[in-house]
């Protein structure tokens, strides 16, 4: 028998794997392995390895070169291809989940919708939610050095348990998972040096790319508060929903992510600004948007507007969205206030960016009193000319314990504790996450 690494995992927000149509009704362990997959390669980038940008192309594995000289960097694989796998490469190790469905009480497709003040709303469709299921990792017959494959896989997870969140949706308040992953210093140490000791020894022949994510960039935040009674988060007068919420609030969690979102997204556009006006585009870069318009010159967002009746739309509304008015919308930079040739080649359109900033609901850690986790990547180049160290200042400043803005917006939170974690100038990647893991 091989080695393998047995992980008791439980869920304290849903998890959320993929599925068909739209739906989570059963554990995608594709969905997990492309989750730790991500996390390796921020890993691997933070500690000055090489790591291919998947949503591309990954790395193809040239079978002729290995066999001739067995070094699977010169045979065409970046560090993470080599575990993960690759075309041509399989992946270094076998991933399985089982959990007892009678014993478990999973919930799927339960829907709520939640707005706040005038916000379309979030819309959730509930997800897996587990008390006891076992992740088991086994290394391929293949691998040599199972042992430091396990260790890194091990780490990731540890990573992720502590600070992150698994699968898909962690901006929307998914993935916080609980293991029994235990780590000793020297664990986490002979992990951390396996990584950085299988940089490519011809690392320069690859075409790095500047921004992409890397731990060495992130930030982490556990954010506590308490409450006495939950359902008051929900009787603000400024807050509506409607669908199972009491299937939420039994599972031991909150969700408050989309509040947190709404009012975060708020100060970013108060105090995010160029030339004393609203920054859209970085804005946008950092919570994400569906499909937007900026101007070019002032990275104001551009609108559809009409002067007659005053309304104002994100898109070019359709017939039956203005009617009974005789003016024809227009476009409208918000910031300039420019229309028509003002806005003639200036117009940039930004689709599907997918927020940097997660925001995890809140789950119960004591007698009345839940945590929340706020992290995300900062990257050192963001649109709209603004500044990474901007960012993190008003972050640290917004979620301050006694006198943050973002808990004055919100207005219902009695925060007890804040931990904030990001890499501190003294530090390299190494340094900083021996300190996320407690380690040293």
């Amino acid at each position: 028998m091989g080695k393998k690494l047995n992980l008791e995992l439980s869920t304290l927000t849903p998890l959320w794997t993929g599925g068909v149509e739209g739906k989570c009704e059963k554990i995608q362990e594709t969905g997990i392995i492309g989750s730790l997959r991500w996390w390796y390669e921020v890993v691997v980038r933070g500690l000055g390895g090489w790591a291919c940008d998947p949503t591309e192309k990954t790395c193809n594995f040239n079978a002729e070169k290995f066999k001739k000289n067995k070094n699977l960097a010169e045979a065409g694989l970046c560090d993470v291809c080599r575990v993960f796998g690759a075309t041509g490469w399989k992946r270094a190790f076998k991933l399985n989940f089982n959990f007892d469905k009678e014993s478990n009480d999973l919930f799927f497709n339960k829907e709520l919708k939640i707005r706040i003040e005038n916000n379309k709303g979030w819309f959730y469709k509930g997800g897996l939610f587990f008390k006891k299921g076992m992740l088991t990792i086994e290394p391929n017959h293949f691998v040599s050095n199972q042992e430091q494959i396990l260790q890194k896989l091990n780490l990731i997870i540890k990573l992720i348990n502590d600070w992150g969140g698994l699968g898909a949706k962690t901006q929307q308040g998914y993935g916080v998972v609980n293991s029994d992953s235990k780590f000793d210093q020297q664990t986490v140490l002979s992990a951390l040096d396996s990584i950085i000791n299988t940089k490519h020894s011809n690392n320069n022949n690859y075409p790095k790319k500047a921004n992409l994510p890397r731990i060495d960039e992130f930030f982490f935040s556990k954010i506590r508060f308490k409450i006495d009674k939950v359902e008051k988060i929900f009787a603000q007068n400024n807050i509506r929903y409607s669908g199972n919420l009491e299937d939420y609030l039994n599972k031991n969690f909150i969700p408050i992510a989309p509040v947190v979102r709404y009012y975060l997204r708020g100060l970013l556009r108060e105090k995010l600004l160029f030339n004393n006006q609203p920054n859209a585009t970085a804005r946008w870069r950092l919570l994400g948007v569906i499909n937007g318009s900026y101007h070019d010159l002032d990275y104001g967002k551009i609108i559809y507007y009409c002067s007659n009746c005053n309304k104002r739309w994100d898109h070019n509304p359709k017939k039956r969205e203005h009617q009974n008015c005789n003016g024809k919308p227009y476009e409208l930079c918000t910031s300039c206030k420019g229309s028509g040739e003002k806005l003639k080649n200036k117009k940039i359109k930004m689709e599907r960016y997918k927020s940097l900033i997660n925001v995890s609901h809140a789950y119960k850690v004591g007698e009345n009193e839940y945590e929340m986790r706020i992290w995300g990547w900062i990257p050192k180049e963001l649109p709209g000319k603004i500044r990474r160290d901007t960012v993190l200042d008003n972050l640290k400043n917004w979620m301050e314990r006694d006198n943050g803005e973002l808990w004055k917006k919100i207005g219902f939170l009695n925060i007890s504790s804040i931990e904030w974690r990001e890499k501190e100038s003294n530090e390299d990647g190494k340094k900083f996450l021996e300190r996320l893991l407690e380690i040293g």
